[in-house]
């Protein structure tokens, strides 16, 4: 191979082959043939509704990227059991060639274009036959057998690692194998993993169940490829199906191109349109000047997405509690929230915050949360659901795409601009972990204004970083404001405190201390100031650090 680090993901595995078949003279025929052409046979065994339940379990357990499927499973002499042809869509994603005594051109056009068989063989055909079926099969959905060269050779593990940590994996090879399907005809294909943690320089957003790389196969354009777990992707193929394709304004939405779920891994393609390099916001947010940013921002909201927010539910509000769980999934507030404790206790925080005199914001939310009536409602809209800046990416214009619509739908209609804004703060402003005063003037300064899209002046004498992440701040209130006619800053605050302990919810006590650290601090501030909303802000009693 051309380049010292890449190899076959499938290792030395051969493509597997699951064999159901009701003679076991057959399975040992099959067997026999499997492996002289080259294959792994996985043999079924069992009879009747005990040999369809086994050959689904072993096409699932086994990874079995092919499988040759009797058509007359129950009875064979009985001319309407197709049992073998009702199995095909039950072992997907394990691509069938049915095998039959007994078949007729109904029935051959039958498996193929109803069952979802790639094939249809008669057994009086002959083994020659059979293999050349197999082999076309193979090179089609086998990457092990198209000998597909994958660039940097760990991605595999690296895929397993992100998507399954601390759980058990797929098989080694499940990575390469879905990348065969995604791109069936290329020979090589090379990978740059956008959301890279050792090319950031902060961490990565919470929820890191999933990786966007940048694809290359053979000579072809770069693509932008996501992957994630199977349900996943099932998911979001079905919510950008139903809320984004054909509805998002200009060209900077990337099209799905292609996807493909396997057994626990699927992938999306989404090509490029109109550029020729992307980074993500993540990256682009730190080398960027605050103006540049302002820019890419204001072309993302007041063209691309406006429209889908003009488009909101007309006069129809909901209270904005039920409508960021309707989003999120109540679950996390009720498991993942209820059984939060202060991790980090108050002798481990800088001692400026312990004369704050804060509430502790999860006790302080459950408290709101029972008395409902005191919570703003607010306006509903198709909203991107997960905006942060490991999903936006950055063309060479300056154009903002993006991705990830995994939970995309109606949702408050601010939301995407706080959940950017609430990753800014956290995350991408970059501020030092022991710099307690800047990050602390950004809090006191993001819940300053009274009006939405109010100016806020950060206090002197304060960092390049922060001055930059006030200036991004105040844009993304002023579009907000400009996009969705919205006015409500207490409505802007309440879902910025529940970013911020969601967010708290999904981070790890032991690898992401800091990050806990700094969502619970923004919390805290966030609750004082919607506790004492009509008196003067920030305390007196505060210090202007």
């Amino acid at each position: 191979m051309s380049d010292s680090t890449s190899q076959n993901l499938s290792g030395c595995n051969q493509a597997r082959v699951l064999v159901v078949e009701n003679e076991d003279e057959y399975r040992q025929l099959y067997g026999i043939l499997l492996r002289h052409w080259g294959y792994e046979p996985v043999i079924v065994e069992g009879e009747g509704q005990i040999l369809l339940d086994n050959a689904v379990a072993m096409s699932r357990d086994m990874r079995c990227q092919l499988a040759l499927v009797d058509m007359r499973l129950l009875d064979n002499s009985d001319p309407n059991d197709v049992s073998g042809l009702e199995l095909v869509p039950k072992l997907k994603p394990t691509q069938s060639i049915v095998v039959s005594g007994f078949g007729d051109h109904r029935k051959a056009i039958m498996s193929i274009k109803q069952m979802g068989a790639v094939s249809f063989v008669g057994k009086e055909d002959g083994a020659e036959s059979l293999q050349d079926e197999l082999d076309q099969a193979a090179l089609r959905f086998c990457a092990s057998r198209r000998k597909l060269e994958i660039i940097p050779g760990h991605v595999g593990k690296q895929v397993n690692q992100s998507l399954f940590p601390g759980v058990a994996s797929p098989a080694e090879d499940e990575p390469a194998e879905l990348l065969a399907r995604l791109f069936p005809e290329a020979n090589r294909i090379s990978v740059e993993r956008l959301d890279d943690p050792d090319r950031q320089m902060v961490s990565r957003a919470p929820r890191p169940r999933s990786m966007i790389l940048i694809t290359h196969a053979d000579d072809f354009q770069p693509v932008v490829v996501k992957l994630a777990r199977a349900h996943k992707v099932k998911k979001e193929v079905e919510r950008y199906r139903e809320h984004i394709e054909d509805r998002l304004t200009g060209s900077f939405s990337p099209p799905l191109k292609a996807w493909e779920t396997l057994w626990a891994v699927g992938g999306m393609v989404y090509p490029f349109i109109g550029a020729t390099t992307v980074e993500n916001f993540t990256r682009y947010y730190a080398s960027a000047t605050a103006s540049d940013i302002e820019h890419s921002l204001e072309i993302f909201f007041k063209r691309t997405w406006s429209g889908l927010y003009a488009a909101r539910a007309q006069n129809q509000k909901r209270g904005i509690f039920e409508a960021y769980c309707d989003v999120w999934d109540r679950d996390w507030f009720d498991t993942r929230l209820a059984a939060f404790e202060p991790i980090v206790p108050a002798s481990e925080m800088p001692a400026q915050w312990r004369h704050l005199h804060v509430p502790d914001p999860v006790a302080w939310l459950k408290t709101r949360i029972q008395n409902k009536a005191s919570l703003p409602k607010t306006a509903l809209a198709v909203t991107h659901g997960d905006l942060h800046g490991d999903n936006m990416l950055v063309d060479d214009n300056r154009n903002i795409w993006v991705i990830d619509f995994e939970r995309s739908g109606p949702g408050p209609i601010l939301q995407d601009f706080v959940e950017l804004e609430a990753d800014i703060i956290c995350r991408l402003a970059g501020l030092a972990d022991e710099d307690f005063a800047s990050f602390y003037s950004l809090c006191r300064v993001a819940a300053q204004p009274e009006g939405l899209g109010d100016p806020a002046k950060p206090t002197a004498g304060n960092n390049p970083e922060l001055l930059k992440a006030v200036q991004v701040i105040a844009a993304l209130r002023r579009l907000a404001k400009e996009v969705t006619g919205e006015e409500d800053t207490q409505q802007y605050l309440w879902g910025l405190l529940f970013n911020a302990l969601f967010r708290a919810t999904l981070l790890d006590p032991k690898t992401q201390k800091r990050s806990l650290q700094r969502a619970l601090m923004m919390a805290s501030i966030l609750c004082h100031r919607l506790e004492h909303w009509n008196e003067p802000w920030p305390p007196e009693n505060w210090p202007n650090l």
